[in-house]
C-alpha cells in the first residue's frame, strides 16, 4: 500500500452528448491517458476511469472537494446535492437493492 496516496483529476468540457460519437467517446481519451501513464511509470499498477455525464452542478462540487477546503455552505450544499442524487436514482430501485 502506498502512504499518502494521491490521484490526478482532469475534467474536460463543457460538451453535449450529442456532440460525441454514439459508440464510446470517453474510451479513445482515457486509452490516452492510460498509455502515457503507462510510459512514465511503466512498472506501476494503477486504476483508471472516466465517463461523460457530469453536470455543471456535480463538476463545481467536485472541484471544491478536490480543493481539500470546504465552508460550513459548501459542505451543506454537498449534502443537499447527494441527496437530490439518492433520490433520483432510487426511486426506480426496488426496495431490497437501494443499499447496494
Amino acid at each position: 500500500m502506498i502512504p499518502n496516496p494521491e490521484y490526478w483529476s482532469c475534467v474536460i468540457g463543457p460538451t453535449t452528448r450529442a456532440e460525441l460519437p454514439l459508440n464510446g467517446a470517453d474510451g479513445p481519451m482515457r486509452d490516452a491517458v492510460k498509455d502515457i501513464f503507462s510510459k512514465m511509470l511503466p512498472d506501476k499498477e494503477f486504476s483508471i476511469w472516466s465517463g461523460w455525464g457530469v453536470s455543471t452542478k456535480a463538476k463545481e462540487l467536485i472541484t471544491i472537494l478536490i480543493s481539500g477546503y470546504l465552508t460550513n455552505k459548501e459542505c451543506d450544499e454537498i449534502k443537499k446535492f447527494i441527496k437530490q442524487m439518492q433520490d433520483s436514482r432510487t426511486s426506480d430501485v426496488p426496495e431490497s437493492t437501494r443499499s447496494l
